[in-house]
């Protein structure tokens, strides 16, 4: 009798001994799974960076082909052509995706911060506060974050938008747009603000954004992507878990990471680094945003009815991975 007790004990040890070596190693002995990701390069991709080049990615099972676009407009624009799976964006470009009748859901937010988005001006157009903004030339990337915020900045600075004059820019040339005088000003982004700063020492002011709009950058996909396919969303999501831990206690090596990827000096990335917050989650700000952008764009369309947002967000992925790290209110 007592060898059978024994014996059934050491059967189940070793059991779970077997059940815990494949649980840990689980992902790997599942089909790997291709997901193409069309991301920005830009400090706010960086747990992305920080997943590839760690291994992140294959290590959940996942072949991530990194698919490269200027801003997150221009990603998710590949997302809906069906060009690519999965798109790193800001909320406004999909409020507007939404408005003109596509269907793109976010299923997850990976970096929040009032800090990215600044209005960078040349003192020597005589710009040294916000009300000196009238009847100069502002450089923005129409459809985008910087758009929004540049017309919440003249909104609560009492600035009429009838008095600036938009000049739109795109990433590669907005910083030498103000640089070469063919601004005045430009609603910035991080790598633009630094390239001016450091071309124009002492002769830039930079009005920050912080209080008036703090910018969320996104994962967005089809609807279909997430219904057909919901564990790589969860490989997706387990990969960038694991690069928000790891650089949390890494931040020189994360730095280090992601500074070739956006293209900016390792020493400005460590200078911004703290601004940004590099975490995985979905809280209600992402659905208070798209409203709030929604009712502003709405006034301008006569004839134009609320979306409900709420069918343009997804937990189901996040809640299935780490469910603590969803706080919004869905139905």
């Amino acid at each position: 009798m007592k060898r059978r007790v024994v014996g059934a004990a050491i059967l189940l040890v070793v059991g779970l001994a077997i059940w815990a070596v494949r649980a840990v190693l689980a992902p790997s002995l599942q089909p790997v799974e291709s997901l193409r990701l069309a991301v920005s390069p830009q400090i706010m991709s960086a747990l992305v960076y920080v997943a590839a080049d760690k291994g992140f990615f294959r290590a959940e099972g996942l072949d991530v082909t990194l698919e490269t676009y200027p801003f997150g407009k221009d990603a998710l624009a590949k997302v809906m052509e069906g060009q690519a799976d999965v798109a790193t964006v800001a909320e406004v470009p999909v409020m507007w995706a939404v408005l003109k009748g596509g269907q793109p859901t976010v299923f997850a937010i990976i970096q929040s911060t009032d800090h990215d988005i600044t209005v960078v001006a040349r003192n020597d157009a005589g710009i040294s506060r916000p009300a000196d903004l009238a009847g100069k030339r502002v450089g923005v990337v129409l459809g985008t974050n910087h758009e929004y915020f540049l017309d919440l900045f003249l909104g609560v600075n009492k600035i009429d938008p009838d008095s600036v004059t938009i000049v739109p820019v795109s990433m590669s040339d907005g910083a030498d747009a103000v640089i070469s005088g063919r601004v005045d000003a430009l609603s910035s982004w991080v790598s633009a603000r630094l390239a001016v700063q450091a071309a124009m020492p002492g002769k830039i002011v930079s009005f920050p954004s912080e209080g008036i709009y703090t910018e969320l950058w996104t994962l967005a996909a089809q609807p279909e992507f997430l219904k057909t396919r919901p564990e790589a969303v969860r490989r997706l999501l387990r990969a960038l878990i694991r690069a928000e831990r790891f650089a949390a206690v890494n931040r020189q090596e994360a730095v280090a990471i992601v500074a070739p990827y956006i293209k900016l000096d390792k020493a400005l990335v460590n200078q911004v680094w703290d601004e940004f917050g590099f975490s995985v989650s979905l809280d209600q700000t992402v659905l208070v945003h798209m409203e709030g952008e929604a009712r502003r764009e709405i006034k301008k369309m006569p004839g134009t009815n609320m979306p409900d947002f709420l069918k343009h967000i997804s937990a189901d992925g996040l809640r299935a991975v780490e469910s603590g790290r969803v706080t919004i209110i869905l139905p």
